[in-house]
């Protein structure tokens, strides 16, 4: 909710700036940060890694012999992406934006 609370306030800064015919650019940048920053918690969502507490290679007692490696959630969030996931692939997936009644709400259901 604070990432939210971050991005509502630069967007009501961006209309301000833009009325009073003031320079925008820093302000569409923390924009974009801000977006950008909260799309990433909603991909999180989706990623296998994040519901463990081994999230990063194996740590403690491994009787099956997973892997330990560090590395193992940029591997899957970067490389595995960049390697196998083009924009066309989930393109038909993105939806226009909406209005959101309760935004903490639809965060917790999503």
């Amino acid at each position: 909710m604070e990432v939210y609370g971050r991005l509502k306030a630069a967007f009501r800064d961006y209309r301000q700036r833009l009325a009073s015919h003031q320079p925008t650019h820093a302000v569409q940048q923390a924009i974009i940060f801000y977006a950008g920053w909260l799309g990433h918690y909603v991909a999180d969502g989706s990623q296998p890694l994040h519901t463990t507490i081994q999230y990063n290679g194996w740590v403690g007692p491994n009787p099956n012999g997973y892997t330990s490696q560090h590395t193992i959630h940029s591997q899957f969030e970067s490389a595995y992406v960049a390697a196998n996931i083009t924009a066309k692939d989930f393109a038909g997936l993105v939806k226009s934006p909406e209005r959101l009644d309760d935004p903490f709400a639809r965060y917790l259901a999503t």
